[in-house]
């Protein structure tokens, strides 16, 4: 489960930085 949420940490501002991406 830890290693869930090291995954989510590090996936939160992929995603973020993609949804800007897909703004632009």
């Amino acid at each position: 489960s830890s290693i869930a949420l090291e995954t989510l940490q590090v996936f939160a501002p992929l995603a973020k930085l993609l949804g800007m991406y897909r703004i632009k």
